[in-house]
């Protein structure tokens, strides 16, 4: 499997360069379909948007943190996005267009290095600072200057937050969100899902949320565990009792017959 990871990663890397600017194709964690062990819902007094950034970027990135754990997969919500509605009569009164909006947007939205300066034996570091962190600054972004005076963002268009177009949705007792805990291939799920469940009673939340699973795999670990275990035991009661009729002494029918539970710790354990 490794080997066809990798001949398939450098793949991946001859194809890179002649794919559209900001795409880079990465390889997923080693997981099968029955890696999907623990799916739950966050709910709280927060919003569709406020639970799906809570989800994202806490909830998720701590339950990566637990051994074996290939990854979270996320469902329903709304994905938060910063927006921007043009007027259109504005940006023709300015001469300008959406691509020159968008241009603007990106080349104002931007960390970049500016080299060192040397003094006293000693290198500053000189850094820009251009990543907008709020709609306020979205909306000071300068356009262009006219006679001196800028025209901004905020003087053609509304900028504001809201949630991306939605293709589906979730729904359980009413809209909600659904993360899913796929482990590793060839991990032990009954310790996985247990890790899991000590790193969500571990977890700092917001007042008032909580997740909730709606789906377990060790239940059905466990109840396979028991139908083997019954299983094995009748077989050996009835291994036992035809070997007695057969032979006539019960301790060679004992000694037979425990090549069952031997021949099955050898296979399984």
């Amino acid at each position: 499997m490794y080997f066809a990871r990798q001949m398939v990663n450098e793949r991946l890397q001859q194809v890179a360069d002649q794919l559209p600017k900001g795409i880079q194709p990465q390889l997923g964690l080693p997981a099968t379909a029955f890696g999907e062990l623990y799916q739950y819902t966050p709910s709280g007094p927060m919003t569709a948007m406020e639970l799906k950034d809570l989800q994202e970027w806490k909830i998720k990135k701590q339950l990566r943190t637990v051994p074996a754990v290939s990854e979270i997969n996320n469902w329903g919500g709304e994905v938060k996005q910063y927006q921007i509605t043009v007027d259109p009569a504005l940006l023709t009164q300015y001469g300008l267009t959406l691509r020159d909006v968008a241009q603007r947007v990106e080349e104002n939205n931007t960390n970049f290095g500016g080299g060192y300066i040397e003094h006293n034996d000693e290198q500053y570091t000189i850094r820009g600072e251009g990543r907008a962190q709020s709609v306020e600054d979205i909306g000071n972004i300068v356009l262009f200057s006219n006679r001196g005076v800028p025209v901004l963002l905020s003087d053609v268009a509304k900028v504001g937050v809201g949630p991306a177009p939605r293709v589906g949705a979730v729904l359980r007792n009413g809209e909600t969100i659904v993360g899913m805990v796929i482990m590793l291939k060839g991990e032990n799920g009954k310790r996985v899902i247990e890790a899991v469940k000590e790193k969500i009673r571990n977890m700092r939340l917001p007042a008032g949320v909580k997740i909730s699973p709606f789906y377990d795999h060790s239940t059905v670990i466990d109840g396979t565990i028991h139908t083997v275990k019954k299983n094995l035991f009748e077989g050996f009661v009835l291994v036992t009792v035809v070997l007695f009729l057969f032979l006539g002494n019960v301790r060679a029918a004992l000694i037979t017959a425990s090549v069952i539970p031997l021949e099955a710790v050898l296979n399984f354990g």
